[in-house]
């Protein structure tokens, strides 16, 4: 396997977070970096359906079919943004942790969780980076897109 520049920063920065990411190995020369084990997906950036910034949802690591994630302001959202429907729905009251799955596809991955106010929430984001997320509740249904931006 080739080596990946992003790990080899993300060591020789002693970058915790990013270099774990990585597959290391050790050998009689020191430490040998060979790749990235698989593609980062720890944050995903919520935007409306008009394409104003939302939220960012932060997904636990490692990388497994259960995990955990939070809703956090995006620094780009405006108020009406907040206020909107979809906002509603994101930020319903207080930051809160869900239980999520998450499944890699040979296409992207998909993430699902339901939220204290029973919405349901699924998120697809295609290997470009690019998606959408829904959430519905009942016969309510509102919807937006989505992305991860890579490291």
């Amino acid at each position: 396997m080739a080596p990946d520049a992003g790990c080899q920063a993300a060591v020789a920065r002693k970058n915790r977070i990013d270099a774990a990411n990585c597959m290391i190995r050790r050998s009689d020369q020191g430490l040998n970096i060979l790749t990235r084990e698989y593609p980062l997906m720890n944050l995903i950036v919520f935007m409306t359906s008009s394409g104003t910034y939302l939220a960012m949802l932060l997904l636990s690591q490692p990388v497994a079919p259960q995990r955990d994630c939070v809703f956090t302001l995006h620094p780009g959202m405006t108020s009406a943004a907040f206020e909107s429907r979809e906002g509603q729905i994101v930020f319903p009251d207080r930051p809160t942790e869900y239980r999520c799955t998450y499944t890699e596809r040979k296409d992207g991955a998909e993430i699902a969780f339901t939220n204290q106010n029973d919405w349901h929430f699924e998120v697809r984001v295609a290997r470009g980076n690019k998606g959408s997320w829904t959430a519905s509740k009942g016969d309510e249904r509102v919807s937006g897109h989505a992305l991860y931006p890579e490291d």
